[in-house]
């Protein structure tokens, strides 16, 4: 798995769907993790077991 994914998935393992949503993509918005937006929102589906697609 590339680290930026499992970096992801371990923030969204600690925190609820909507609230990390949302601090993730500020995270995402400022570049600091080194992620685009749509990389984030998958992770993040993908970790919750739902269908991004």
């Amino acid at each position: 798995m590339e680290e930026w994914l499992q970096n992801i998935y371990n923030i969204v393992e600690s925190i609820d769907l909507i609230e990390g949503f949302s601090s993730i993509m500020i995270l995402a918005n400022s570049g600091l993790m080194g992620v685009s937006r749509c990389q984030v929102s998958e992770a993040i589906f993908l970790k919750k077991g739902l269908n991004f697609r």
